[in-house]
């Protein structure tokens, strides 16, 4: 028999808010793959762009681009089921991803266009 001095909770976690997770999980993963990679590849004497180096760069720009979309979505479906705490970690997701992709492109585009891609 159910007390109702008790409201019952049940909480429903719907897609924006792991589409937003895994917004945030994206810019993690990005993160830890480069510094992981640049920790192995450390004691090379003469550094030069191999195929290993371009697909890890490839990889975590992919994993960034993923991250943004995935915000994107989940800012949407926030929006639309009216949840504002998912719409916040998609807004940060958002801030993340999108701001290192965009220091990404200031850099090779600025700072260092004679990078070999």
């Amino acid at each position: 028999m159910k007390s109702s001095s008790t409201p019952e909770t049940k909480t429903n976690i719907h897609w924006p808010r792991h589409c937003a997770r895994l917004a945030m999980i994206a810019a993690v993963l990005c993160f830890l793959s480069q510094v992981a990679y640049a920790q192995l590849t450390a004691k090379e004497k003469q550094p030069t762009w191999t195929t290993a180096d371009r697909v890890v760069a490839a990889v975590g720009i992919s994993l960034l681009v993923s991250g943004v979309v995935l915000a994107g979505v989940a800012l949407y479906g926030a929006f639309r089921t009216s949840n504002y705490d998912t719409g916040v970690i998609a807004v940060i997701g958002l801030a993340i991803n999108g701001g290192v992709l965009a220091f990404l492109a200031w850099y090779v585009l600025i700072v260092r266009p004679t990078l070999p891609l």
